[in-house]
């Protein structure tokens, strides 16, 4: 068979998460390949993935946009579509910027979240409460 990849990959047992916009949970997956250009992954549960995403390998610190270029059930092959890969430790915010205009604005989301979904459960606000995890 023909191998028609533009970088070389090599074989891995590597545990990954499929991070999917607007999405609060992450899909678990194994990196079975991977190399400059994609990865082969086998997902834990097999379910149809959004045109792109993205995927985090935490043993090699690597975070990459990708979207799915072959499919065969749970068994996916992945192409990088952004630049070089980063480290997802960078993203995480400092004391100073979270005390700024971003925290505001969440705190915002969070009380109209939480007054819709009393007024959805025809209960007070007060009685709602919300938990938030964040994945950096």
């Amino acid at each position: 068979m023909d191998d028609r990849r533009a970088s070389s990959r090599s074989r891995t047992l590597l545990e990954g998460h499929v991070i999917v916009p607007g999405r609060s949970t992450h899909l678990g997956c194994t990196v079975l390949d991977l190399s400059d250009a994609g990865a082969r992954v086998l997902l834990d549960w097999e379910t149809p993935l959004p045109p792109e995403f993205e995927i985090r390998i935490p043993k090699r610190r690597l975070s990459r946009y990708a979207k799915v270029v072959w499919s065969n059930g749970r068994d996916q092959g992945l192409m990088f579509v952004t630049g070089a890969m980063r480290d997802p430790s960078q993203d995480v915010p400092n004391q100073e910027s979270t005390a700024g205009e971003g925290a505001d604005e969440v705190v915002r989301i969070l009380e109209e979240a939480r007054s819709r979904l009393a007024r959805a459960l025809a209960k007070p606000a007060d009685r709602v409460r919300l938990r938030v995890e964040i994945d950096y």
